[in-house]
């Protein structure tokens, strides 16, 4: 990336947006307390800090979802307040959302021209589809040519519907642009694609609002980086007065503690999970074993069948070749919960709109799976069992509620998966399937799921883990099968991985 020149480093640029001692109130402590905040055109301005510290409500301030109870904003030199987020796009503040708000049955083009009228033939009231598709080209070729502007953008990738929001934001005429974990679901190279055009955004004088939980981005992309620890800020830096173990310590608040693990002895014995032909829409022929103890991390492009294949061993999506064989017996679980009674859990990448009930409780949502473990006739619950019972792995897993009656939806995402994973863990399954299971947590919530993850290996569990973060897989897993277009394209073990080798295998370099 391109530093800005010397003659305007960020002190020296123009204030976009100031954000003035806000407090925001709900139940219990204030959940911003006295923030200050300034972004500057021409300059990236990261945001960090644990799940729960009060990121989501400023942004929300910021954009217009909700109303301060004190403090003021400040646009360009005027005092400010946004009781919308349409009067706060009018003034040329816009969002792109971690789930994005895109209409998945239109396509990109018509999603361009959400919230904006349509162009007319002449007086017709009539839409000009040529107009339409012309200019929607123009937006999208300006980020990366060729994304496809007639499809859905329901089909669209993961990453190019990335592009589709941001090209949507600056169709808006935003000069202030927010990013609410824009990296979530891409790749390392669609990674480095989004933040070449952040560099690109920074140097055409866009004030750029960062907020990610991935430390090497922000370290990589931000000129400053403010951290928010308990709705207060913590710091603000310069990112050359920054390394990464001080960010780290910034954003806890006290050293990383966790089961960081090392090499574990390679477990031995029978497979308790054998794989054989695996095939579905998008997965072909995939074969591998797994033993007691072991972890699996699963590597691969976005496309590349990494989701279908937990899908499939869950029975989430229909198997149409091969056959699983769990402690050496051939099993065809019939749905996802046939498959938890046999002992295969799924935790999917979408928690919220695959894992959880958001209306209802935490205690809800982590006992539903297994109500009947609870129950003293087919209607009748034990709740004081089923609030013993959820207390105690509330304690265990450090999820931070107000209680287990709250609703699940008012959780960090942190605890939100936690809370997914907790209810796993009240019926321990043999082989645990976890589709990017830190995504979207903080530093410590991180470390505290991969101690879960290596103490279910360690009590006779064997676990198979999708993540698009190497650094994730290479100092978790045991092994690393790689996918490339459906089919496996390497496995290796972990020890003697590297970045450039599941890189390789990840394009269809297979190895020898």
């Amino acid at each position: 990336m391109t530093d800005p020149p010397a003659s305007q480093q960020p002190s020296d640029l123009p204030v976009a947006l100031e954000a003035r001692g806000l407090v925001k109130r709900f139940a219990g402590p204030n959940v911003l307390d006295g923030v200050d905040l300034q972004l500057r055109h021409g300059e990236v301005h990261a945001l960090v800090g644990p799940n729960g510290a009060g990121k989501s409500t400023l942004i929300k301030i910021l954009s217009g979802s909700l109303v301060p109870d004190e403090g003021t904003l400040w646009r360009a030199g005027r005092r400010t307040r946004y009781r919308s987020p349409a009067e706060a796009i009018a003034d040329g503040i816009a969002v792109v959302h971690q789930e994005l708000s895109l209409v998945p049955t239109l396509s990109a083009a018509e999603n361009l021209f959400v919230g904006r009228p349509y162009p007319r033939r002449g007086r017709s009231p009539l839409v000009d589809w040529d107009a339409l598709h012309a200019e929607a080209r123009r937006m999208l070729d300006r980020l990366r040519p060729g994304i496809p502007y007639d499809v859905a953008a329901g089909r669209l990738s993961p990453a190019q519907q990335t592009l589709v929001a941001i090209a949507r934001a600056l169709a808006l005429k935003a000069t202030v642009l927010i990013f609410d974990e824009p990296t979530a679901s891409l790749n390392d190279e669609e990674v480095r694609h989004l933040l070449d055009l952040l560099g690109d955004l920074r140097r055409q004088g866009y004030a750029v609002l960062y907020v990610s939980h991935r430390l090497r981005e922000v370290l990589q992309i931000a000129d400053r980086v403010t951290v928010l620890r308990d709705g207060r800020v913590v710091a603000s830096h310069r990112i050359h007065e920054l390394d990464g173990p001080r960010l780290v310590r910034l954003l806890a608040g006290q050293p990383v503690t966790g089961d960081v693990g090392g090499r574990r002895p390679r477990p031995t014995g029978a497979p308790l999970l054998e794989v054989r032909g695996l095939g579905g829409r998008v997965v072909r022929d995939v074969s591998f074993a797994l033993r007691r103890g072991e972890i699996l991390g699963v590597a691969g492009l976005t496309g590349s069948g990494r989701s279908e294949l937990l899908h499939l061993l869950a029975s989430a999506r229909p198997r149409r070749a091969g056959q699983i064989l769990l402690e050496g017996h051939p099993v065809r679980p019939r749905t996802p919960g046939h498959a938890l009674r046999l002992g295969i859990a799924l935790v999917p990448e979408d928690r919220r709109a695959q894992a959880l009930v958001p209306a209802l409780s935490l205690k809800e949502n982590m006992t539903l799976a297994y109500l009947g473990q609870y129950a003293l006739a087919r209607w009748l619950l034990r709740p004081r069992a089923e609030a013993r019972a959820v207390d105690a792995l509330v304690q265990q897993l450090g999820i931070r509620a107000a209680g287990l009656d709250q609703p699940v939806w008012q959780l960090s995402g942190g605890n939100q998966q936690k809370a997914v994973l907790g209810r796993l863990l009240l019926r321990t399954p043999k082989v645990l399937l976890l589709d990017e299971p830190t995504r979207g947590v903080d530093v410590a919530t991180k470390a505290q799921i991969h101690a879960i993850i290596r103490r279910l290996a360690r009590e006779g569990g064997a676990v198979v883990m999708v993540s698009s973060e190497l650094d994730e897989l290479l100092s978790v897993a045991d092994r690393i099968l790689v996918l490339h277009e459906g089919r496996v394209s390497g496995v290796v073990e972990a020890s003697d991985a590297s970045d450039e080798l599941l890189s390789g295998l990840m394009y269809g370099r297979r190895t020898a």
